[in-house]
């Protein structure tokens, strides 16, 4: 696409998300004001969220981020893994160790990064507005570097299988930004852009459009220009090309809480739970006036019974004629603000549930064990499953492949690389809490089998004899995500148990040469003789 092509189909995409804008604007404003600048008309310092009356849905959205950043992608636990797929590959020593040393690499650039910082501001938007945007870029010093970009300044379309794969993105940039990013043009890089901006103020601000969409008949080595995914630069008023690039992979990733067939655009828990939110905030506006005239009432006041005007500070005098009675009473309306403060505890609930802090948080109850606290926490986590693995398909997944793509490319991962790797796409292998709370009921099932079996494996102990320890083992280690460094190779473990063998052999061998010496010191050599004869004539019968 040439830059009209591209300005174009930008300005096609925009036009039909009117509707998004509205909603996204409603929707931020009420449970993350910090986003309400859908049609970019707040300044730099604005007041914001002055609409709110009750914080509760603000306050539900912290919680669900937090319990994101915690269960999905938390610094302190290692929440993914690398696999190839097939067992009989992944269970080979050297493959194993390097893909988790690679998986480790991955996992400390991205705790050396921004990344941390940037990701909270992607699970803040999900649960608000739905969808966000994440920028992956290629960093000198970082390896990569994030930034979480507003879904209201991108437009996005979608392949084939429902994949975010074109972002068309709009920036403001000032004249001295855009000369020193690209002052200086490459060769083939064109330079009518400058000629036309020259002219302006430094400060003067321009509308940049970023172009970021799959090329056909890319090459994977070769000038940025011919990658697989076009990066163009445009000035949209001027219509003119700034500067051509291109990425290996897919820079962004696109997360989107949930999705209804036919639509581009996720809808949010907040988009979910909008009536009961709307409501919150009118009876809690309603509330606040009556508290207000419950505590400061209205008042009634005589026709001339009051001389200048009612003082209603405090130690202020009011001057009322003579011979008045009950010159000024409070007006009684019997306003019951209980019922107000009934229905907002119930709207806070239900709040609450629609962004599932309920499941996140354990209820009071009795008191329970150490062991029963971790298995609610796992049947809680499991529920929350099937509503988060869309993030593990368009957040985690793009991250992770980005970061190793890069990582490959500067050499920076471990070396050298199992031959049987060379040529094969590896997998992501999740291993975030709610992946292991999964997982976890596979474990149970085998514990469960084998409490079952205790009592005829205690009758009949031959029937171990049926069961593949090594394999239970393993199995067990793999559901449970254990670091490799826990396990032995395969080599390692055949030479402890061969050595455990050979021991057992010199053990019964020095306690037959034992017994032997016992039974000569006992009889004497004439018993021992005897003993020999009698054997000797068995074998000749």
């Amino acid at each position: 696409m040439n830059t009209k092509e591209r300005i174009e189909h930008y300005e096609n995409l925009k036009s039909g998300r009117a509707n998004w804008d509205t909603l996204w604007r409603e929707v931020s404003t009420l449970c993350h004001p910090n986003y309400d600048d859908v049609f970019g008309t707040f300044t730099a310092g604005q007041k914001k969220g002055l609409s709110v009356f009750d914080g509760s849905p603000i306050h539900a959205n912290v919680l669900l981020a937090s319990a994101l950043h915690g269960m999905l992608t938390n610094p302190a636990s290692y929440w993914f893994g690398l696999k190839t797929g097939y067992r009989e590959i992944d269970d080979q020593d050297d493959v194993r160790k390097w893909l988790q040393d690679s998986a480790y690499s991955i996992h400390d650039t991205l705790n050396s990064s921004n990344f941390q910082t940037e990701i909270i501001e992607v699970y803040l938007a999900l649960g608000s507005i739905g969808t966000w945007v994440l920028y992956m870029d290629e960093d000198d010093e970082r390896v990569v570097n994030f930034s979480a970009r507003p879904i209201y300044q991108s437009q996005i379309a979608e392949n084939k299988r429902g994949e975010v794969d074109e972002i068309y993105r709009t920036e403001k940039w000032t004249k001295k930004q855009l000369l020193d990013k690209w002052g200086k043009p490459k060769p083939k890089q064109p330079t009518e852009w400058i000629e036309k901006i020259e002219r302006k103020k430094d400060t003067d601000e321009f509308e940049v459009l970023h172009s970021c969409y799959p090329r056909g008949g890319y090459k994977d080595k070769g000038l940025p220009s011919e990658f697989k995914f076009a990066s163009c630069y445009d000035l949209v008023q001027e219509k003119l090309p700034i500067y051509e690039s291109g990425f290996h992979e897919f820079p962004y990733a696109v997360p989107r809480w949930s999705k209804i067939s036919g639509e581009k655009y996720g809808r949010s828990p907040a988009m979910n739970s909008l009536p009961d939110i709307k409501m919150l905030q009118a009876i809690m506006k309603t509330q606040i006036k009556g508290l207000q005239k419950t505590v400061d009432p209205p008042l009634l006041v005589a026709d001339e019974g009051i001389i200048g005007q009612v003082k209603l500070t405090p130690g202020g005098t009011t001057y009322v004629r003579a011979g008045m009675q009950n010159p000024i009473v409070p007006l009684q309306t019997d306003s019951r603000v209980d019922y107000g403060f009934q229905a907002l505890a119930e709207l806070r609930t239900r709040i609450e549930k629609a962004f599932f802090i309920d499941q996140l948080q354990l209820k009071d109850g009795p008191q329970m064990t150490a062991t029963e606290v971790q298995r609610r926490t796992e049947q809680q986590l499991r529920l929350m499953g099937p509503i988060l693995g869309r993030l593990h398909h368009e957040l985690i997944r793009p991250i992770v492949s980005r970061v190793f793509a890069i990582k490959l490319r500067k050499g920076l991962l471990p070396m050298p690389i199992p031959q049987i790797l060379s040529k094969r796409k590896l997998q992501i292998q999740y291993s975030s809490q709610i992946a292991k709370a999964q997982r976890a009921g596979e474990a149970d099932d085998i514990t469960r089998g084998f409490g079952i079996m205790a009592p005829f494996l205690q009758a009949q102990p031959g029937l171990l004899d049926m069961f593949n320890g090594e394999m239970v083992v393993k199995r067990v280690a793999r559901i449970m995500d254990w670091s490799e460094d826990l396990i032995r190779s395969k080599d390692e473990f055949e030479q402890i148990k061969a050595q455990k063998q050979q021991q057992m052999m010199q053990q019964q061998q020095m306690m037959q040469e034992q017994h032997e010496a016992q039974v000569t010191k006992d009889a004497g050599p004439v018993a021992l003789e005897a003993a020999r004869m009698g054997q000797e004539e068995m074998v000749g019968q």
